[in-house]
């Protein structure tokens, strides 16, 4: 549906929409390929790096893409819609199609995947990093589905991080979230006061999605959210993260070809929770999984260990000895196929797991010390930023 400015005399409201001051950091150098749909976000997010950029003279780093996902009547009417606005703006303007048979489960996690493989795979060639319009309210029921689905682990209370690094081939780009920390109510009203459209996406309204049923039902925990704690969750989800990198360059390394060695005692000490991080990343990698084992069940096998010599976990066998915990992959013969013999020696343009596909800013440092194990060039820096500001 086209959601259009209304015509009658601006309410008060209206007017401070359309004055309303918004910061936002953006990187300093290079390209720029912001992803847009029609939606409000999407469309602000455009407008305002659009005018930005006007400002300081360097439209010429900007380029638009629309993915359409082809799942429903109307997207592709929606993609041209963001093409005639960049049209409109003197912006170079791409569709991305997702073509191809599409799962019957795990749609949306699907769909994520293979928008961000169409965009990096168009990014990368030009070096450009991707923006996205994710909101503070996209965080905040981030927060509370992660929160849903592991209570105990504090590295889901972070949300997304604010940049990550999704691989494409060899290589790869950074994605960038300038408007984290807005509203989607506040960029849908400067829209609506500045006479811009934009489509809603009937998506959104689909309750087959857990995001959906949260966001309709407003749950206690989004409710809840106070501004600010998603970014102080991901501070300290980043001082995990260097604590992590830290002690696996300082207690994992290989002991045979195909056998890591974690040279450390568990015990309950204040090194404890850092040590169970490192070994669910460690098991991730060895085992070649795409999510770390939860938290609970790698305190299981932890307690396991300590009555037994051996135990079993990501596809993973776990044993304790004099080297300390020795760590290495199943051979299942379901498993033996699409795995990789000998991570120690992988192929140069192998991207280990848990990081295979991205690797979030909050989870550098851990991810860097995994390059290291299986010999593979470390994730790039992520771009340096500067700050805009537009309106008052």
């Amino acid at each position: 549906m086209l959601t259009r400015s209304p015509s009658a005399e601006p309410c008060p409201d209206a007017l401070a929409a359309a004055t309303a001051s918004f910061s936002f950091a953006l990187p300093a150098t290079g390209p720029l390929l912001l992803a847009v749909s029609s939606g409000g976000d999407s469309m602000a997010m455009l407008h305002l790096v659009h005018r930005a950029l006007i400002a300081t003279g360097e439209t010429a780093r900007l380029g638009v893409a629309t993915v359409d996902h082809g799942l429903r009547a109307g997207s592709a009417d929606e993609a041209l819609f963001v093409a005639e606005t960049c049209h409109m703006l003197g912006l170079p303007h791409r569709t991305l199609r997702w073509s191809g048979a599409k799962p019957q489960t795990g749609l949306q996690a699907a769909a994520r995947h293979a928008r961000y493989r169409l965009l990096s795979d168009l990014a990368a060639p030009l070096n450009a990093t991707i923006l996205i319009a994710h909101t503070a309210d996209d965080q905040n029921e981030t927060v509370a589905m992660r929160a849903r689905r592991d209570p105990s682990s504090r590295l889901g209370l972070s949300g997304m991080a604010d940049a990550i690094y999704w691989r494409a081939g060899s290589g790869g780009a950074w994605v960038w979230r300038p408007f984290l920390g807005e509203s989607g109510r506040s960029l849908r009203q400067w829209l609506d006061a500045s006479g811009l459209n934009y489509r809603n996406d009937p998506s959104n309204d689909d309750r087959r999605f857990e995001r959906i049923r949260l966001r309709q039902d407003q749950d206690i925990t989004v409710a809840e959210a106070k501004p600010g704690d998603a970014e102080r969750h991901g501070e300290t989800r980043r001082m995990l993260d260097r604590a992590v990198g830290s002690f696996i360059a300082d207690h994992v390394d290989w002991v045979a070809p195909q056998t890591l060695a974690v040279r450390h005692e568990y015990a309950a000490d204040e090194a404890y929770e850092v040590g169970v991080e490192a070994l669910r990343v460690v098991l991730a990698f060895a085992g070649q999984i795409e999510y770390r084992p939860s938290g609970p069940a790698t305190h299981a096998m932890l307690r396991q260990l300590s009555k037994s010599r051996r135990a079993s976990l990501a596809r993973c066998v776990i044993e304790r000895s004099d080297e300390g915990l020795l760590i290495r992959r199943e051979h299942r013969r379901q498993y033996a196929a699409r795995a990789v013999q000998n991570l120690a020696s992988a192929p140069a343009d192998y991207a280990p797991h848990p990081f295979e596909s991205a690797v979030p800013v909050h989870d550098l440092a851990t991810a860097r010390q995994i390059e290291r194990l299986c010999r593979t060039p470390p994730t790039p820096e992520p771009p340096q930023l500067f700050l805009h500001d537009i309106g008052d």
